[in-house]
């Protein structure tokens, strides 16, 4: 007897993930909202998800910054502690970003990730995953993480 895997979205509702289409990443797996066949991203719960992970990240961010601004503050630099501030003040600006609130799609929300201000995106290239994603679809069995591995590998080149 096959086994079967079921998912189940941030409302509770559940279903067999062989009979729905589901999304190409998971990320978001938990503003996931079933329709119909179809799983697919919840944009206010994926918001507020990205959001959490810019809070995640401006942390140590906004430590360093605190650093900078007590040496700054010790050295009478005036110049260095206005600059802390605006870094600061850019840090807790960020999950209030436009790009963020007019994102419609998950692509777009993972495209307002600021790296110049907040680093690596957590959310990284999704080329790979896009085509790993199109094999699991493909593939059913016990095959399916070596063919995957195969085609990581052949993807980043190792």
């Amino acid at each position: 007897m096959a086994t079967k895997t079921f998912v189940t979205d941030k409302d509770g509702a559940t279903a067999d993930a062989s009979s729905i289409t589901m999304p190409s990443d998971r990320h978001f797996r938990n503003a996931w909202k079933l329709n119909g066949s179809v799983m697919a991203e919840d944009m206010t719960a994926a918001k507020v998800i990205f959001k959490d992970k810019i809070r995640e990240a401006r942390k140590p961010l906004l430590e360093a910054q605190d650093v900078t601004y007590m040496k700054a503050l010790e050295a009478e630099d005036s110049s260095a502690q206005t600059t802390a501030v605006n870094a600061k003040t850019a840090l807790r600006d960020a999950p209030a970003a436009a790009a963020i609130t007019n994102a419609d799609t998950i692509a777009n929300l993972k495209a307002a990730w600021d790296t110049s201000l907040l680093g690596t995106s957590p959310y990284g290239d999704y080329r790979w995953q896009t085509i790993i994603h199109g094999h699991f679809q493909l593939l059913k069995g016990w095959h399916q993480k070596a063919v995957t591995l195969t085609l990581l590998r052949q993807f980043i080149g190792v």
